[in-house]
């Protein structure tokens, strides 16, 4: 089979970063993949080989919770399923090395976008959609975005997967245009948002 992509187009490959592939939400977990195997470096590469193929990079939306090394979530409940007893064990192994070396060697065929840390805001065991929008458009609270922005980025240098990206896809694609999120991500060195028009909100 043989497909032809106009160049014209933004690739942007949506919840990037789960290790884990369960879509979770029937029981309190995140929204994921749905893919019925965990994630392996394999899944970057085929990502890799796309850009190269194309002469672009596709966007990766990422969510970085699987990779936090340390449990520095559990120091920000509303982001994981778990809160403040937020355990990682499962998901730390050497594939965060190996992942996190090979996207070094390869960021010109590939660009990492901010889209979240846990997807989800968990406001004890139960979540609403999505970390930084609810369904009409309401930011979560200031202080709560910033920590997650801080965790993000954290995260990133971690992991050693580069600066804070200059692009941000909304979880869920809910984001409210008019709402003070805008400019706590220019703040961080975001330029881009991008998100269906029929997920956008106005406020």
């Amino acid at each position: 089979m043989q497909a032809v992509v106009p160049l014209a187009i933004q690739i942007v490959i949506d919840d990037v970063g789960w290790w884990n592939g369960t879509n979770g939400s029937a029981y309190g977990e995140p929204f994921r993949t749905g893919s019925p195997r965990p994630h392996v470096l394999a899944d970057y590469e085929a990502i890799i080989e796309l850009g190269r193929r194309l002469g672009m990079r596709p966007q990766a939306a990422m969510i970085l919770c699987e990779w936090d090394r340390d449990h520095a979530l559990r120091r920000l409940p509303t982001s994981t399923w778990q809160g403040v007893n937020w355990d990682n064990s499962r998901w730390q192994g050497p594939w965060l090395d190996e992942a996190s070396d090979y996207l070094a060697q390869h960021r010109e065929h590939l660009e990492l976008v901010l889209h979240g840390v846990g997807h989800e805001y968990w406001e004890g065991p139960r979540f609403t959609r999505a970390e930084w929008h609810d369904h009409r458009g309401r930011m979560r609270p200031v202080k709560e975005v910033e920590a997650h922005l801080e965790a993000f980025a954290a995260l990133l240098a971690r992991n050693r997967l580069g600066p804070f990206p200059e692009s941000f896809v909304p979880c869920s694609f809910l984001h409210g245009f008019g709402s003070p999120l805008a400019g706590l991500l220019a703040a961080r060195g975001v330029k881009y948002i991008s998100t269906p028009f029929r997920t956008m909100a106005r406020v």
